[in-house]
């Protein structure tokens, strides 16, 4: 690693970060020092408070979850949970910035300075969770240098696609099918497939062992434990939100039995570690868009079985396939965890809110808050999608295009080029002295 390069990209853009919220961020008035004791503050700092244990939920999914699920490789383990540290972290700063320009540019709002809440801090959340889900899709391939541009470029666009898909498409999607998970896997796709064509699966140190499964099966926990509360974070009503925790947690079990079902007919009724840690989270992906939606528990259970199928029958058919034919290698098979079930749970939520009118219940668009009728609302759905693809796909090429010029990792999969603790390759072999191939066990993200 050029390590200089990597400490001035650190002092430049921090420097930037600290003059821009000087110049335009504030504490909303729930937090305001000068709105102590005033009542109506005082209520609204209230209900901003009660997301406080959602918001550290879902914190926890992504310095927890995100990390150790990527941390299967076994000569790189420590890089993914510590690049996974940082990326975080920078993700959230510059989320609030770059959201904050594109909001007051499309909505023409600069008398007002950029707001901080913990709904503002949740929604931080998910656009790193997005550059995370494209991390997977290099890990191993990219130097942190190359990862914080990518997190620039990808929190600017990212911020940019909410802001129109949710103030101008009015699409719904609280649970990020669409703009976390489609985004961040076609994003992360193509900023490999420009970035990294050589890397393959049979590339050396891309393995795994026993012991750092064992980290990602802790990562996969978390992140399956924790799923309702990324999903429901921030819907409105109560009724909502009960909807969408319950409809994700049955939709995650239909998802986990099924990744144990196809990956044993796929494996002579054994199990492979790869399908198992991924497909088993695919059915909170395949909800994510309808989860307030879905008002019968049968379909969500349906979801995350048909979820489970398709990630599970991706890892066992697809990835090989595209990294020989189409010189397209996937570290973590993002692209059957995130992709794929993003895609489909997009369009699976334009079938559930199109049939809305017609349940046994008595359903409302005025009490869903939507602008049209639910028939409308599909048709945004669908165009969400396609303006999400479009951005994803476009900036992807072009952040893959640009990393590829400079400060690429002088070894692929390693800890060593970047730890001091790890700096012979005599001192590296002693901790890893038990491995397995990585076409065998390995466990993605």
């Amino acid at each position: 690693m050029k390590t200089k390069l990597f400490v001035w990209w650190i002092l430049v853009l921090e420097a930037l970060a600290v003059a821009l919220f000087g110049l335009f961020v504030r504490f909303e008035d729930s937090a305001n020092a000068e709105t102590i004791g005033d009542s109506e503050a005082t209520l609204a700092g209230s209900n901003q408070m009660s997301l406080y244990p959602v918001f550290q939920d879902v914190n926890v999914m992504i310095f927890i979850g995100f990390g150790f699920l990527m941390a299967f490789l076994k000569f790189h383990s420590w890089s993914s949970i510590g690049f996974n540290f940082l990326i975080a972290a920078f993700c959230i700063q510059f989320y609030i910035l770059f959201f904050g320009f594109w909001h007051c540019l499309i909505k023409n709002e600069w008398d007002t300075p950029i707001e901080v809440n913990i709904s503002k801090m949740i929604t931080a959340d998910y656009c790193a969770g997005t550059v995370l889900i494209t991390f997977g899709a290099v890990l191993g391939k990219v130097s942190p240098s190359q990862l914080l541009v990518v997190g620039l470029f990808e929190t600017c666009v990212y911020s940019l696609n909410e802001v129109i898909v949710f103030e101008e498409i009015k699409a719904v999607d609280v649970g990020g099918s669409i703009v976390i998970h489609t985004f961040g896997a076609f994003f992360g796709l193509f900023v490999a497939w420009v970035a990294s064509p050589s890397a393959t699966p049979q590339s050396p140190n891309n393995e795994s062992n026993y012991n750092s499964n064992i980290f990602a099966a802790v990562g996969t926990l978390f992140l399956w434990m924790y799923w309702p509360s990324f999903n429901s974070a921030i819907v409105v009503t109560p009724q909502e939100q009960q909807m969408a925790v319950f409809n994700t947690m049955i939709s995650l079990t239909g998802s986990a039995l099924t990744s144990f079902g196809v990956s044993a007919a796929y494996n002579d009724s054994k199990f492979k570690m790869e399908d198992i840690l991924n497909a088993s989270l695919a059915g909170g992906v395949i909800v994510g868009s309808s989860c307030n939606f879905i008002v019968y528990p049968a379909v969500a259970l349906l979801f995350g079985v048909f979820a489970g199928i398709v990630s599970t029958f991706g890892f066992e058919v697809f990835n090989e396939y595209l990294a020989s034919k189409v010189k397209l290698y996937d570290t973590c098979g993002v692209h059957y965890l995130h992709g794929l079930p993003g895609i489909l749970g997009a369009l699976l939520s334009t079938v559930v809110i199109g049939a809305c009118g017609s349940t046994d219940y008595d359903l409302d668009e005025n009490k869903y808050r939507l602008e049209g009728s639910f028939g409308d609302q599909a048709v945004n759905q669908l165009l969400a999608l396609l303006t999400t693809l479009g951005f994803a796909v476009f900036s992807g090429v072009l952040t893959g295009w640009i990393i590829s010029r400079w400060n690429a990792p002088s070894e692929l999969f390693v800890d060593k080029v970047y730890w001091t603790e790890l700096e012979t390759d005599q001192e590296f072999e002693l901790v890893n002295q038990v491995s397995t191939p990585r076409e065998n066990t390995p466990a993605q993200c």
